[in-house]
């Protein structure tokens, strides 16, 4: 028999933990046989070794992504090949278990089911417009790079063409640090010129230090901008920030002030991590973090507002 052992606070000795995230890349790179994990009852943030991987888990994964591969071929195979038959005989077998009482004749059944398969047609044509659509808006990196109207569109001072470039010149596989320090440029033309995405996406990269030089000052202006902004993942990221004291002094009311603004937007990590900062405050502490969450709220507003009238 095999048994994971929970992980333990070494501040509390109490097993309410879960795994948290690396503060910074050097950290993650400087302990290759530990995991960051946090105390959901005193937050206090510790290192312990990876869990050992039991005989035959690498595979489950494995296992069930085959399965609902096979269960969705299986469904989706007879209708992309022949789709009126295929409905035509999902009709037929719900008919043949409905009772004999239901007063349904069968010339109305067969009228039905053509009108079904019917629509049923019109509806596969419609998600086979729609599948094409899709595959066409999943442009590649450097397909973005060699678009000459979206590189126009930036040089003009659009924000979204803007952000494209600049997260396209990141993802880029044969990116450099040139490339990097244009795509900052770009990044940031867009997040000055308002767009949200942009903020957090400069936010993240400059919190994890991948491709640019590790800046928490800049992640936190990002972040709280496109929070101040109304982003919802904006607030969710800043009151991890406030949390975990990255780029920001660490404070307990303000993050539960900022996940309270994201939960009430029904993000879901949000509402875990508040429920688990409330367990950290005093009752006065609470009351402030509400009231702090309720102000901002009309900043939020106010931004809005300006944002809009900008735009105009």
């Amino acid at each position: 028999m095999y048994f994971r052992a929970k992980a333990q606070c070494p501040e509390c000795q109490g097993f309410h933990c879960r795994k948290s995230r690396w503060l910074s890349s050097e950290e993650k790179q400087s302990n290759p046989e530990l995991s960051p994990y946090r105390c959901l009852d005193c937050s206090h943030r510790f290192l312990r070794p990876r869990k050992k991987e039991l005989p035959g888990e690498r595979w489950i994964p494995v296992i069930v992504t085959l399965v609902a591969v096979i269960f969705v071929m299986a469904v989706t195979v007879p209708w992309l090949i022949e789709p009126e038959s295929f409905y035509r005989a999902i009709y037929s077998m719900v008919y043949s278990i409905l009772p004999s009482n239901t007063n349904v004749s069968q010339g109305n059944a067969s009228a039905s089911s053509s009108q079904a398969s019917a629509s049923l047609g019109i509806a596969s044509a419609s998600s086979a417009n729609a599948i094409v659509s899709l595959s066409k808006a999943s442009v590649s990196p450097g397909e973005i790079l060699n678009d000459p109207e979206l590189r126009q569109a930036a040089e003009n001072g659009d924000p979204v063409a803007q952000f494209r470039l600049g997260r396209a010149l990141f993802q880029d596989p044969a990116h450099t640090d040139k490339t990097s320090a244009l795509a900052v440029r770009w990044l940031e033309a867009a997040a000055e010129g308002g767009n949200i995405d942009a903020m957090i996406y400069l936010g993240r990269v400059f919190q994890t230090g991948v491709g640019i030089l590790q800046n928490f000052s800049q992640a936190s202006r990002w972040i709280n901008t496109a929070a101040m902004r109304g982003s919802i993942e904006g607030m969710l990221e800043m009151g991890l920030l406030y949390r975990d004291g990255v780029g920001v002094q660490k404070d307990y009311v303000k993050a539960y002030a900022w996940l309270n603004r994201a939960a009430a937007a029904r993000n879901i990590d949000a509402v875990r991590e508040r429920e688990a900062i409330a367990h950290m405050l005093t009752p006065d502490e609470l009351k402030e973090a509400q009231r702090q969450s309720s102000l901002l709220g009309h900043e939020n507003d106010e931004s809005r507002t300006k944002n809009a009238q900008v735009n105009k």
